[in-house]
C-alpha cells in the first residue's frame, strides 16, 4: 500500500526503479497486490491534488487504465509539474497515449469528480502517520502492516514481504 504524490520526485524514482521489480517479484504472480492511496503534497506540489484527480478520471474507464495513466504521470513528471497553470492538456495527451475515451476523461477532469476519494485517502494517510511520500506499508490479510523504511531499494521490500511470507508458512514470529 503505496501513499503517494504524482508530483513528488521521490515517488517518480519508486515508481519508475523499483516498483516495477515488486511487481516483477510479487504482484504479477499473485503473491501481492499492490494498492495507490493518493497522498498530495498541495503545500509544495500545486498541481498533485489534480494530478490525482486525474489517474482516478482514468481508473473510471477501468483499472486496467490506472497504472498506464499512473506511469504516464511519473514519467512526463518534469514536464507537466513545473507548469504555472493546472496541466488539463498535458493530462488529456497522457490519456490519447493509453487508449482513454478522451470525452467522459476531460469531462471527468474539468469537474470536482474524485475530490473526496483523494481527500479520504489523504485523511487515511493523516491516520497511519504518514508524514512524506512515498510512504509504503506491506500487510497480510489488511491493515496498516508493516511500513517499509527502505523504500528505495527493492531489497527493502523482499526482506519485510519474505518475512511476512515466512510467517504465513509458519517459519516466523
Amino acid at each position: 500500500m503505496e501513499f503517494g504524490d504524482f508530483q513528488c520526485p521521490a515517488c517518480q524514482q519508486f515508481a519508475t526503479f523499483i516498483k516495477p521489480q515488486v511487481d516483477l517479484n510479487y504482484v504479477d504472480s499473485g503473491v501481492a497486490r499492490f494498492v495507490f492511496h493518493d497522498y498530495p503534497l498541495t503545500a509544495g506540489h500545486p498541481h498533485a491534488f489534480f494530478a490525482a484527480r486525474a489517474a482516478r478520471c482514468a481508473f473510471d474507464q477501468g483499472e486496467e487504465y490506472f497504472w498506464p495513466f499512473h506511469d504516464q504521470l511519473f514519467s512526463h513528471q518534469a514536464t507537466w509539474a513545473m507548469s504555472q497553470t493546472p496541466p488539463a492538456n498535458a493530462f488529456e495527451s497522457y490519456a490519447d497515449a493509453i487508449g482513454l475515451d478522451r470525452r467522459p476523461f476531460t469531462s471527468c477532469l474539468e469537474s470536482d469528480r474524485h475530490a473526496d476519494v483523494v481527500s479520504a485517502n489523504m485523511r487515511l494517510g493523516m491516520e497511519l502517520g504518514v508524514s512524506g511520500t512515498p510512504t509504503i506499508f506491506v500487510s497480510k490479510g489488511g491493515g496498516m502492516g508493516v511500513r517499509v523504511v527502505r523504500w528505495s531499494e527493492f531489497e527493502g521490500f523482499k526482506d519485510v514481504i519474505d518475512r511476512l511470507l515466512a510467517e504465513d508458512a509458519g517459519g516466523g514470529a
